[in-house]
Parts: C-alpha cells; sequence; structure tokens
C-alpha cells in the first residue's frame, strides 16, 4: 500500500511494461510510442485517471490509474475497430 498515488511517468512506464509482456510485441511498440510522444489525452474522474491514446490506424488505447483509500491499479486496454 502506498501513501501517494503513483506519478504520471511510472503509470505510463507500467503500462508499456505491461504491454511488452502480454501483447503482441507491434502492439506493445504502438503503445510505447506513444507515451513517448505524450499523445494521449488525460481525464480525471475522481479516483481514477484515464489516458485515451487513439490512432489513426483505428486502434485507441487506454491506460488507467485507480488510487483509492491507499490502493492502486494500473490496468492497460486495446481496442481495434474494424
Amino acid at each position: 500500500m502506498r501513501n501517494q498515488p503513483a506519478k504520471q511517468g511510472e503509470v505510463l512506464r507500467a503500462a508499456v511494461k505491461m504491454a511488452a509482456e502480454f501483447w503482441d510485441s507491434s502492439d506493445a511498440q504502438k503503445l510505447q510510442a506513444a507515451v513517448a510522444g505524450e499523445h494521449f489525452e488525460k481525464r480525471t474522474d475522481g479516483a481514477a485517471t484515464r489516458y485515451i491514446i487513439s490512432r489513426d490506424d483505428y486502434e485507441e488505447f487506454e491506460v488507467e490509474h485507480v488510487f483509492e483509500k491507499r490502493k492502486e491499479s494500473i490496468s492497460v486496454h486495446w481496442l481495434r475497430n474494424f
């Protein structure tokens, strides 16, 4: 348990690390490039902060960071429209 939420850079580095471990490498590289270039929209709603990354190739990534009652979670979502 933490006293303070992770900073934006920590959250995004953790998201890229998870994507590299569990996703196809090309999709993980796209997420990494978008994060490195700060090509995302940040939305905060209560305890949750979301980083929305939309791409021209109909892909969208979302990194969600929740810090509530000293518990923290980071999740990474990927969506592709055909």
